[in-house]
C-alpha cells in the first residue's frame, strides 16, 4: 500500500501535467496569481534511519529502515516575496509503529520475544521556494529549501532481556524519550495551476536532522531523524 501510495502520487503529476500544459485555461497566459497560497500534502515519509540508534537496533532485533517507511501529512504557507521567489513556512506530521523481535534469542517456550518500536516525528520548515517558470503558466517548476525544526518522540514497550549476571531474564517495560532535532532540508516539485485561485501539487522532499537521545535511551547515542518525503496535494490562493 505505501509503495502504490507513492507511485500513485507520481503518476498523478505525470499525468496532470502534460494534461494541463496542453489545455491551459484561456486566461491563463493574463491572470496575477495572488500573493498567499495555502498547500495542503499527504504522502509517503521514507526515514534514512542511520546511525547510533538504529544501526544497535537493527543489528539486535528484526526489521530495516522500510518497515519505519508511513504515511505523512502537512500544511504549508506560501507568500511571493518578488516574481518567481516564494517565502515558504510549514510543518508535517509522521508516526510510525512496528513489532521487532530479538534476532538471536527465543523464550524458554521458543516463542521471539517481541517489543513495539514506535516514531512520531512533527516538523517545522521555513525556507525559501523558487519558481523556474512564470508562474501564470499552467505548469510551473519550482526548487528551494531551508531550516527545519523537527521534535519526536520514541517508545519502545513489550519484552526485553537483561544480560546482567547471574543469567539472562525476560523483562516487560516501557522506555520513552523525547527531544528537539535542528536541520535543513531541500524541496523540488511542480505546480499544476487549474486557474489563479486553485491548483495542485507534486512534490519531494528532503530533510536531514539529527538529535542526542535522552531520557531512558540516554545511552544510547544519536537517532536519525531525516529522510525522504514525497506528497502531493491541493493549493488554494488567496
Amino acid at each position: 500500500m505505501k509503495r502504490f501510495a507513492l507511485f500513485s502520487i507520481a503518476a498523478l503529476g505525470l499525468c496532470a501535467a502534460p494534461a494541463a500544459a496542453q489545455v491551459p485555461p484561456p486566461q491563463s497566459y493574463h491572470y496575477v496569481l495572488p500573493e498567499n497560497a495555502i498547500r495542503f500534502r499527504l504522502g509517503l515519509f521514507m526515514p534514512q534511519a542511520e546511525g547510533d540508534y538504529f544501526d544497535s537496533v537493527f543489528t539486535d532485533f528484526t526489521g530495516s529502515s522500510d518497515d519505519f517507511e508511513d504515511w505523512t501529512f502537512g500544511i504549508d504557507y506560501t507568500h511571493s516575496l518578488v516574481p518567481m521567489l516564494d517565502i515558504i513556512a510549514g510543518g508535517s506530521y509522521y508516526e510510525s509503529s512496528q513489532s521487532q523481535e530479538y534476532r538471536d534469542f527465543v523464550d524458554s517456550d521458543g516463542l521471539p520475544i517481541v517489543h513495539d518500536t514506535s516514531l512520531q516525528i512533527s516538523n517545522f520548515d521555513v525556507g525559501l521556494r523558487v519558481k523556474l517558470a512564470p508562474e501564470h503558466l499552467p505548469v510551473v517548476p519550482y526548487v528551494g529549501g531551508g531550516g527545519s525544526l523537527v521534535t519526536y518522540r520514541l517508545i519502545e514497550h513489550g519484552d526485553f532481556i537483561s544480560f546482567n549476571p547471574p543469567a539472562p531474564t525476560i523483562f516487560f517495560d516501557h522506555f520513552e524519550a523525547e527531544g528537539v532535532g535542528f536541520g535543513y532540508f531541500l524541496l523540488a516539485g511542480l505546480d499544476i495551476n487549474f486557474n489563479q485561485y486553485f491548483g495542485m501539487f507534486v512534490e519531494g522532499r528532503w530533510r536531514d536532522a539529527k538529535d542526542d537521545l535522552a531520557d531512558d535511551f540516554s545511552d544510547f547515542g544519536e537517532i536519525d531523524l531525516s529522510g525522504t518525503e514525497v506528497t502531493g496535494g491541493l493549493i488554494w490562493r488567496f
